[in-house]
């Protein structure tokens, strides 16, 4: 599972991720042990804050990082035992209003829990703004916590406006086509409304990528599908299929989009399978406010949501993938 998607964490979770090397952005800051500190607590909430008025993200207290580079170089960890979860979660309480949904999972360095680790994971929130202790407001920039202006403040007064659409699922494999002899890859997507808002307009681009050559490929709906579909190839490695809105969806409510099958006549059975095992699909969904993006490996049946990890996994196989494609 990627980094960002996992609820809890251990110290092997956080000894492979500083392995990567991964440097800080709008979605990661590394602090040191000395950021949690009585001291601190102003920096604490503003930090917290940032993230949850922006997109969400994780700050990992108790590593330090190399200031030109922004990337992780040793653990620093907090070494007062004055400094619990409870005493951290207080903490964050302080801002205003309260954060739905905020993770803190301590990882202890040492038998006696005298040298810990801090990952706090903070939800893009839909009670934005959040205010800080000092009466502030601030938004996640690349490295840091940044002072909302005015029309920013005003932004995420209404957040809650819009709907928020997430793909949670896919449906990918080998099938039957109906109505014929031949076989393809069907595939649907589910997609969850997360606020209170209804979605009456949204549109999903479903990128596949494959090594195999897709000029010929062609798309079939299924028997009963309503929905509007383009089908596009971008070049001889990947096409994008466009799916339409057709329905209203309400707070919590999962529908799927999709419901058709990628084929091409001159492939065999092993071939598709083939296919099906290199191929790699980048969905991005559009709505009212905004758009979410994900990415589905079939051949382990992964999901990754993150959007660093989506462009340097597609990058790695597909060198030639460009990144602005929507």
């Amino acid at each position: 599972m990627d980094f960002y998607d996992k609820n809890e964490y251990n110290l092997q979770d956080l000894n492979d991720f500083i392995q990567l090397e991964v440097e800080e952005n709008r979605h990661l800051d590394y602090k040191d042990g000395e950021a949690l500190s009585p001291k601190k607590i102003s920096e604490i909430t503003k930090d917290v804050s940032s993230f949850a008025n922006s997109d969400g993200g994780i700050i990992i207290y108790g590593v330090g990082e190399d200031k030109e580079t922004h990337m992780p170089n040793s653990y620093a960890p907090i070494i007062d035992a004055k400094i619990t979860k409870e005493w951290l979660e207080q903490k964050i309480n302080i801002i205003q209003p309260r954060i739905k949904g905020v993770l803190i999972s301590p990882i202890r360095l040492n038998k006696k829990a005298t040298k810990s680790i801090f990952i706090v994971k903070i939800p893009r929130s839909e009670d934005a703004p959040h205010m800080a202790d000092d009466k502030r407001y601030y938004r996640r920039g690349n490295f840091s916590s940044e002072p909302m202006h005015s029309d920013e403040v005003r932004d995420c007064f209404f957040r809650f406006s819009s709907p928020l659409l997430v793909t949670i699922g896919v449906e990918f494999h080998l099938a039957e086509i109906p109505k014929s002899t031949e076989k393809g890859l069907y595939f649907r997507a589910f997609v969850q409304n997360e606020r209170k808002s209804v979605a009456k307009l949204y549109k999903l681009n479903v990128y596949l990528f494959s090594n195999l050559n897709v000029d010929e490929m062609f798309l079939s709906r299924a028997e009963g599908t309503t929905k509007e579909c383009t089908f596009t190839k971008m070049d001889f490695q990947s096409v994008r299929i466009g799916l339409s809105s057709n329905e209203p969806v309400f707070k919590n409510e999962c529908i799927t989009i999709g419901n058709f099958y990628i084929n091409n006549p001159k492939w065999s059975e092993d071939t598709l399978k083939e296919f099906y095992r290199t191929s790699l699909l980048r969905l991005v969904l559009f709505y009212e406010g905004g758009a979410t993006e994900s990415l589905y490996i079939p051949n382990n049946n992964t999901f990754i949501r993150e959007k660093n990890t989506i462009s340097s996994t597609i990058k790695n196989q597909f060198p030639n993938y460009v990144e602005t494609w929507l």
